[in-house]
């Protein structure tokens, strides 16, 4: 049985996880609470059509119900789902380039503020900008999506990705470097 939003707003995530491990109905406010922001972090990081991130996100959502027990409290119940999410598009992701799959617009003209004031890019295109956030190294864009797109801090970037929060922040910053990079390379080189 799902149970209504009125329901699951009443628990805490904490107590949904205890509720969850021997109620699966309780299993479903964890999947009604954060199906939508996983759903875009699979869509963004992945590049996949919906269908496609709809499949990630309930194969995810099985390894997340046959570990519930291994939860760990020390760390936020959103971490934690995106830590096994994002291995689930990632290895999705690394298998769907290797067949040359498709991919989604990262960018819109609402979520570049960051991007244009950091990198002073207000000529560039949101295409020029989805092409060279494409063209970084994984370790690069993730971290890129998560910070400015999906709005994690650091502290759950690194637990997410499993890196020291300074790594966090050295990416981040090597990340918006190779990006100026690419676009002053654009304009030197039309």
């Amino acid at each position: 049985m799902i149970l209504s939003q009125e329901i699951c707003s009443r628990y805490t995530d904490a107590e949904l996880v205890k509720l969850s491990a021997t109620d699966m109905d309780y299993f479903s406010c964890i999947f009604q609470r954060y199906e939508i922001p996983l759903l875009r972090y699979i869509q963004k990081i992945t590049m996949a059509e919906e269908q496609v991130a709809e499949d990630i996100l309930q194969d995810a959502f099985v390894k997340i119900w046959k570990n519930i027990h291994s939860y760990r409290s020390d760390i936020k119940l959103s971490s934690w789902l995106y830590r096994i999410v994002h291995n689930e598009a990632i290895s999705y992701w690394r298998r769907s380039r290797v067949r040359g799959g498709g991919r989604t617009e990262l960018l819109s003209e609402a979520n570049t503020s960051w991007l244009k004031e950091d990198l002073e890019s207000a000529n560039e295109t949101n295409q020029n900008l989805n092409d060279a956030i494409y063209s970084l190294e994984d370790k690069y864009r993730e971290v890129l999506v998560l910070r400015y797109l999906e709005e994690k801090s650091y502290e759950e970037i690194s637990d997410i990705l499993k890196i020291p929060e300074g790594t966090v922040a050295i990416r981040l910053s090597r990340a918006k470097n190779l990006l100026k990079q690419s676009f002053q390379k654009r304009q030197n080189h039309p």
